[in-house]
């Protein structure tokens, strides 16, 4: 054999020649990472169910204020209290987007006049299942999701972060900000509602109860206009007076 073959032939690969190719394996392999982004798994809802929607940045959840059942009502987030006026259902509009429908008022997320711009109010609407009306769940960390409206592209928010009770529903460009994330909290079925509370005819607006309801008896009815029947529990029953929680044995 010539020796120059054989030289060659008998050649070992150095410690530092091995890292170095396998340096540029894994370059090929992130390089074609970042050239192709696996998109966000739909995030799925079970459109039988109730949810109460809690901000991630506030822990408040979504609420008609003021109980209203009006066209244009506006939406703010509440403490949560699993009011009516705080749960929604999902329906399906087809495509990954929905309908998000208030259990108070049978209304839907509707963002006002077809806007498209940064800060337009979303407000209730009846159902017509508007491109404004539907929105597509995107995946967020930690099982939130941001909802995104269809005829906008942008994302439904608590307007400039606010934690404070009464903070004002908009829509705004999809950041991913922690007031763009929203946790969804079954509280039942549609064909088997859990218990609600009770509406007066002239609502005040929305108030979480107490930490735990006025100890005594009910109040005398001559003291106490309007009670309504809040929790009809195994022992006792809840009303309510206004913003104040009663209960008796």
């Amino acid at each position: 054999m010539h020796p120059s073959v054989r030289a060659t032939s008998g050649r070992r690969r150095t410690p530092a020649t091995v890292f170095a190719c396998l340096l540029a394996a894994l370059a090929t392999v992130l390089a074609t990472a970042v050239a192709w982004v696996a998109p966000a798994s739909a995030a799925t809802v079970d459109t039988n169910a109730w949810y109460v929607l809690v901000n991630r940045n506030s822990g408040k959840a979504l609420d008609v204020s003021n109980f209203s059942t009006a066209d244009g009502g506006s939406l703010v987030q509440w403490t949560r209290t699993n009011a009516d006026n705080q749960q929604w259902r999902f329906v399906d509009s087809g495509g990954g987007y929905y309908r998000v429908q208030s259990r108070h008022s049978g209304k839907v997320l509707d963002v006002a006049n077809l806007s498209t711009a940064d800060g337009a109010d979303v407000v209730q609407w009846s159902d017509h299942n508007g491109v404004n009306q539907q929105f597509q769940l995107a995946d967020s960390s930690g099982g939130y999701v941001r909802l995104i409206n269809r005829n906008s592209g942008k994302a439904v928010e608590v307007q400039n972060a606010s934690t404070a009770d009464g903070g004002k529903i908009v829509q705004y460009s999809d950041w991913g900000g922690n007031n763009q994330q929203w946790q969804l909290v079954p509280v039942g079925s549609v064909s088997d509602p859990s218990p609600s509370p009770s509406v007066s005819a002239s609502p005040s607006p929305s108030a979480s109860p107490s930490a735990s309801p006025s100890n005594g008896p009910w109040p005398p009815s001559s003291t106490y206009s309007n009670p309504v029947l809040w929790e009809d529990l195994a022992d006792i029953d809840v009303f309510r007076v206004d913003d104040t929680y009663y209960y008796s044995a």
